[in-house]
């Protein structure tokens, strides 16, 4: 697909490259820790609706001037105790600015190691979760908290120059901290409030730094063995006198012991003038640029039709792919603040182009205080899984916190938030997320509006409740704020209106070592258009297609146009990894599909949709899910359950699939300094409930409560044609990593996936002379004296008269094999090596994966004597292990930085071969991405290529077909400091997409492009 330049003038400015993949400004992400360790030289900033998330085993290595900065959005760290997620500097020599949190939003951090960062963690009027993390060697702190609440549990802070410092009335808890070897262990000044239990502080200058009216509460907790105990003016409690014993000095009142250690912070404003005045910062960017495309000819003989679109003889093919001509792009985040944390946020994210003229991506105004929030504009509300996954949103939102806890934490909260949720398509009109694509007949879509409110409570600290309710409708005649449609136009999804009320509760144990969640909601939607949606899906059944990707299926629904830039890998999903069609074939068939479901759709919208009442909740509009997490020193455990029912659906989780269920397990265990173990397993369970059986526990397909399958009930003769059977999914994997050297790691991983369900696939006698099947080896004649003769167009066949004489038997009977059970396996084994040399970091990985048919039909007994090949079998009706194939890729990355230069390589080839057709697959990908700081602090020369090529082959009989295709991009860009909070980018790129034996998608793309940042 094409290169988008719109992303690049956000202000997140990241020359993160790892697979050939610059981490782009669009954070609404999980990185892939596949690919680590990943080299930072510019700060992430992750602003507000974008979502970043570090999984475990994830490192980072950040440059001197790199970090990552918190604004609003959402941040968070997945590590575990045995896989932990590594932020440190890419010269140890050096030291990284770390991560700084400027909003009131949470941030939860846990199985984290900070190493060489200047500030490990900064934060204002921010909240901080940290579980089971190392901070090590901060130059100037390993955390800095101003007006925060912080709660941290299992943690080591060692040689840093301050370990903790917390000022202007911040609330802290430390549970199982060892603070050692730092020169000053815990700094608590202007009225902070800091409890602890269970904390070792020892080898440090000083322990605790107390002053400023600073409470200090500890619990079975040790300062021993330090210089200084604890350094103070104030009267010291009893509690905090009796845990200081051991020390060269365990009270000490002399300032002048700690002048040289204390790191200097910003003076506040005293008076109350002062702490109301408002302080503006922000960032400001533009881009203006131009995109010059060029489809290739029709050089054929006849006219090109593709849909609606006619291509004249010697015309160019239309335009799909890239919008040409004339483009912009604005930004802006303004943040307006006051020393006693009240703030307002501004941020937009435009852009124009010659298909959309004004596009406001995302607009947002936030204010802020102690007690409330309130938001304007685009937002995305997030909770549980089941009831709000997440969903944007253009409206309003408003939270209230009352009475806070001793930790700071509100004990009640209410939060109510609503808006549209997806704007009206009209008849007629511009699709604006598809290039040249207007809004056809059945692809109207109605306004949809969303409304929710929650109540949060915290009546004890380890336990806290929420109960709330989420309800939406579509609108067409009479939208919000929006011209109406009419009643009758066909609209390209269901109509739904829905309400959903839920609850969500979790209680931590064991020092907050162990946490249990429930999570339990009620949703109950719309079913007018629930056959046809039902329906809709039939055709997709039918054809292999998997629907659990419906969000894919709507978007191609909607956008018809869309299917032509599908990748092969995206194809391959939806069509489970199960066909032996080339990229080209798998988009028409798809476009076919598509269009026959939009048919089915016509035929249901013209009659009367049956009287629908949200009144009423029964068993299968419940969903829950039971979680268990203990993570404590060098272990982490987790367990879930999850089940949906078939007429469950809330508007918060749109994209969540029903009627199903779901059970995983997972282990996390360092096993020794340098090992660390994850050992995972999850089975879902789609489509649960079939034919009136309830499946309720999802083991056993035809049965109400589904603990034990029965495979010889009628149920499974009854609903044999059923093609939308139980499906059942298990995933596994165990990783191992070893940590060698301090420049070497190795880790090895092995992943299985294994899927079954019913088909209504059968075996049917064919005795046609030109099918093949009589030239199968096991028709081949046993004896010279028992041979009869077969003619075919080509030839003449010489058959074993006795085994010609079984088969043509069997042509009474109306099938040859029925109960038909797929079973697919695909196991993975993959290594990478990590070799951190002078100047250099290199990657070496390689992947082997084998995906095998175990497939099998339960009642098969007028086959057994057939010994045919699996070739001859798919002439009757499946061909056993046609879909077998062997895949394996060698990824190779190497990063280098000498003196001002900076490159990153990538290399990639992959190869799969399949059983079938003598199909294969050569691919490979080569990337690279050279900076050259031409002048230092002045102008810096980025350099960036891209080239993949692949083959796609199959052979059968006279049939031969290949397919190529190869991409090559490449980008110049010039950045010039002109200050240091002004910068701009000067932009020349151009790509080549060929495709020559699918010509009509074949384009080169000429971009040139300018843009200014700004940050005040």
């Amino acid at each position: 697909m094409a290169f988008q330049k719109r992303t690049a003038i956000l202000f997140f400015a990241v020359s993160l490259t790892f697979a050939s993949t610059a981490l782009s400004s669009d954070l609404s992400r999980v990185l892939s820790n596949g690919t680590s360790p990943h080299f930072i030289s510019e700060s992430i900033v992750v602003q507000e609706g974008d979502s970043l998330v570090l999984p475990a085993g994830t490192v980072l290595r950040f440059a001197a001037n790199a970090g990552i900065e918190i604004r609003g959005g959402s941040f968070a760290i997945a590590g575990t105790s045995a896989n932990p997620v590594i932020l440190e500097s890419q010269d140890s020599s050096a030291s990284w600015k770390g991560i700084s949190i400027a909003e009131n939003t949470p941030v939860i951090l846990r199985g984290v190691q900070f190493q060489n960062a200047q500030v490990a963690i900064s934060m204002e009027n921010g909240v901080l979760e940290l579980e089971n993390a190392k901070l090590e060697n901060s130059k100037t702190a390993a955390i800095i908290a101003t007006n925060s609440l912080l709660h941290i549990r299992q943690a080591e802070f060692i040689k840093n120059r301050t370990a903790l410092l917390l000022a202007e009335n911040s609330n802290a808890g430390f549970t199982d901290l060892t603070v050692k070897e730092n020169k000053i262990g815990l700094q608590s000044m202007q009225n902070t409030t800091i409890r602890i239990h269970r904390a070792h502080f020892s080898e440090n200058e000083i322990a605790l730094f107390v002053m400023d009216d600073s409470e200090i509460s500890p619990s079975q907790t040790e300062i021993k063995s330090n210089r200084v105990g604890v350094l103070s003016l104030q009267e010291l409690s009893s509690s905090l006198q009796n845990s200081t014993s051991e020390n060269q000095t365990d009270f000490s009142s002399d300032l002048t012991t700690a002048s040289t250690l204390v790191p200097n912070l910003e003076k506040k404003p005293a008076n109350a003038e002062q702490q109301r005045a408002w302080k503006l910062s922000g960032t400001l960017a533009a881009e203006i640029g131009y995109h010059l495309v060029f489809m290739r000819k029709n050089r054929t003989h006849e006219d090109f039709i593709s849909g609606k679109d006619t291509v004249k003889k010697g015309d160019r093919y239309e335009n799909y792919f890239q919008i040409p001509g004339k483009f912009g792009n604005w930004y802006a985040e303004i943040l307006a603040e006051t020393a006693d944390g009240k703030t307002i946020e501004f941020s937009a994210d435009l852009s124009s182009d010659s298909w959309d003229k004004f596009r406001a991506h995302s607009v947002k105004t936030v204010y802020t205080d102690k007690f409330q929030e309130i938001v304007l504009g685009d937002f995305y509300p997030t909770g549980g899984e089941l009831y709000l996954s997440g969903v944007n949103v253009l409206g309003a939102s408003y939270a209230l916190n009352l009475f806070e806890n001793p930790l700071g934490e509100s004990m009640l909260a209410f939060e109510i938030f609503g808006g549209e949720t997806k704007a009206p398509k009209y008849l007629g009109k511009k699709n604006y997320a598809s290039y040249k694509d207007y809004i056809e007949e059945g692809e109207a879509e109605p306004q949809s509006m969303i409304l929710g409110g929650s109540v949060h409570l915290t009546p004890i600290h380890p336990l806290n409740f929420e109960l709330g309710f989420i309800g939406s409708k579509d609108y067409k005649e009479d939208p919000f704020i929006r011209d109406g449609m009419s009643s009758r136009i066909n609209t390209v999804n269901p109509s739904i209106d829905s309400k959903t009320f839920y609850a969500d509760v979790s209680w931590k144990f064991l020092a907050d070592a162990l946490e249990l969640r429930l999570q339990t909601a009620l949703g109950v939607a719309d079913t007018a258009d629930a056959a046809m949606q039902r329906a809709i899906n039939q055709v997709f059944y039918e054809a292999g297609i998997s629907v659990s990707d419906f969000v894919k299926l709507r978007e191609l629904m909607n956008n018809p146009k869309k299917i032509k830039t599908l990748s092969r890998q995206e194809l391959l999903s939806l069509f489970n990894d199960n066909v032996a069609l080339s990229p080209d074939e798998m988009r028409t068939e798809l476009s076919r599909l598509i269009t026959e479901a939009k048919k089915i759709q016509k035929e249901f919208e013209k009659e009367d949709p049956p009287e629908t009442n949200l009144g009423d909740f029964e068993g299968q509009n419940l969903a829950f899910g039971l979680s268990l997490k203990y993570e404590k020193g060098n272990t982490a455990f987790e367990g879930y359950v999850k089940f949906l029912g078939d007429d469950f659906y809330s508007a918060g989780s749109p994209t969540q699939i029903n009627n199903k269920r779901e059970f995983g397990i997972s282990l996390g265990q360092k096993i020794l300094d340098f090992w660390k173990l994850d050992i995972q397993y999850d089975l879902q369970i789609e489509n649960a409930t079939n034919g009136n059986k309830n499946n309720i526990f999802g083991f056993g397909e035809g049965t109400n409560w589904g603990l034990f399958p029965d495979k010889n009930a009628s149920w499974f003769d009854e609903h044999e044609s059923d093609e939308n059977r139980t499906h059942y999914i298990h995933t596994a994997s165990l990783a191992n990593r070893f940590d060698l050297t301090s420049r070497i790691a190795f880790d090895i991983r092995y992943a299985a996936d294994y899927r079954t369900r019913n088909r209504p696939t059968r075996l049917y006698a064919n005795y046609s002379a030109s099918s093949g099947i009589y030239s199968d080896p096991w028709f081949q004649p046993s004896k010279k004296d028992n041979i009869i003769d077969v003619i075919t167009e080509d030839d003449t066949l010489k058959i074993d008269a006795d085994r010609f004489a079984y088969y043509y038997s069997l042509s009474k009977e109306p099938y040859l094999a029925t109960r038909f059970e797929e079973r697919l396996l695909k196991q993975k084994i993959s290594a990478e090596i990590f070799l951190k040399l002078p100047h250099n970091d290199l990657r070496i990985g390689g992947t082997f994966a084998y995906r095998y048919d175990l497939s099998h039909f339960e009642k098969d007994s007028l086959i057994e004597k057939l010994d045919l090949s699996d070739k001859s079998f798919g002439i009757l009706g499946y061909y056993f292990h046609g879909n077998d194939y062997a895949e394996t890729s060698i990824p190779l990355s190497l990063t280098s930085k000498i003196s001002s230069f900076r490159n990153h390589l990538n290399f990639m080839p992959r190869f799969k071969f399949y059983k079938a057709f003598s199909m294969r697959e050569y691919e490979w990908n080569f990337s690279d991405c050279l900076e050259i700081e031409l002048s230092k602090n002045f102008t810096t020369l980025f350099l960036e290529g891209s080239f993949r090529e692949e083959i796609f082959r199959r052979s059968e009989e006279n049939d031969a077909l290949r397919e190529l295709e190869i991409d090559a991009e490449g980008q110049i860009t010039l950045r010039i400091h002109h200050s240091k909070a002004l910068y701009s980018d000067w932009t020349l790129g151009a790509a080549y997409y060929y495709r020559p034996d699918n010509r009509s998608n074949e384009y080169k793309d000429f971009l040139g492009s300018a843009s200014l940042h700004y940050e005040f």
